[in-house]
């Protein structure tokens, strides 16, 4: 399972919470579900129903993912491509891609990103998953200063600045 996945899987169950009420003996069941479907999106090789099922301890069968499955995708009206935390607009950031993963695009414009600064910026990126209050900014802008803080945290260099003057979200705003 690519990291992209399981971005993807809580921006579903997300909205999918902002739509619809759930009781809290299913919301298991939520998860797994928009983890398969995520999955289905995203890995080459998609996470079976079966796999949920039986890593879940059998909490829930296999008809009851595809049920909700039915459930999650008609509420969503099967808009699933969405731009979460770990892509942005690779336009803002100078790139001609529209899609490609914001670390990714971020290495090609600044040559070189420590490996300790890369995996600190994933490490908040996946931080900013667990907290609402990111709910209210473009994933874009969360990206940016997750990278921003990084950089600032491992280097103190003045890549930040660069990225400030790219982006148009500086060190001083977060």
């Amino acid at each position: 399972m690519c990291l992209r996945t399981a971005f993807l899987a809580v921006n579903y169950t997300d909205r999918y919470l902002d739509i619809a009420m759930v009781k809290k003996t299913k919301f298991q069941l939520l998860g797994a579900t928009c983890l398969h479907v995520a999955s289905k999106c995203e890995d080459v090789s998609y996470i079976r129903v079966e796999d949920l099922a039986m890593s879940a301890d059998n909490v829930f069968t296999s008809v009851e993912v595809l049920r909700m499955e039915e459930k999650l995708l008609n509420a969503l009206n099967f808009t699933l491509s969405w731009v979460v935390l770990t892509s942005v607009c690779a336009w803002r950031l100078g790139s001609g891609s529209a899609a490609l993963d914001f670390l990714d695009v971020y290495e090609r414009l600044i040559p070189i990103i420590p490996k300790k600064t890369s995996m600190l910026a994933r490490y908040l990126l996946e931080l900013a998953l667990q907290e609402c209050e990111f709910l209210a900014f473009p994933p874009s802008k969360v990206a940016v200063c997750c990278l921003s803080m990084a950089l600032d945290a491992i280097d103190g260099s003045p890549m930040v600045r660069r990225s400030a003057r790219r982006t148009g979200v500086s060190s001083h705003r977060y």
